[in-house]
């Protein structure tokens, strides 16, 4: 009978303790939820953060390379050559206009670009 008697009263203290909890979430439900809402802000926020770095970093990589490219027409200019002024392609069109040719203009507008 004692062995009986060792296993009552463990469902009451269960019953007992998830009432308590109920009440303390009941009560504190608020306080619960606004703790829940600063959490969710801190990794929205740290999400945020992390997005807009990689969009300055990626901002800053592609001023370098115009940067770069400036540079290096820049270059072109101080060393005479058209493709300082006119770029790549354009320096390509002066070569003809210069000669005066323009048939060979356009053959070169007109050629195949495959």
């Amino acid at each position: 009978m004692s062995s009986r008697g060792n296993q009552s009263g463990g469902g009451f203290a269960a019953a007992f303790v998830v009432v308590v909890v109920i009440g303390f979430i009941i009560k504190y439900i608020w306080w619960i939820l606004g703790g829940l809402a600063m959490v969710a802000a801190f990794f929205i926020i740290r999400a945020l953060v992390r997005w807009h770095l990689a969009a300055v970093a990626e901002r800053n990589r592609r001023h370098a390379v115009i940067a770069r490219r400036a540079d290096r027409q820049h270059q072109w200019v101080l060393d005479g050559d058209p493709r300082g002024i006119y770029g790549s392609e354009g320096a390509e069109f002066m070569r003809y206009v210069e000669r005066d040719n323009w048939d060979g203009l356009l053959r070169w507008i007109q050629r195949p670009r495959w």
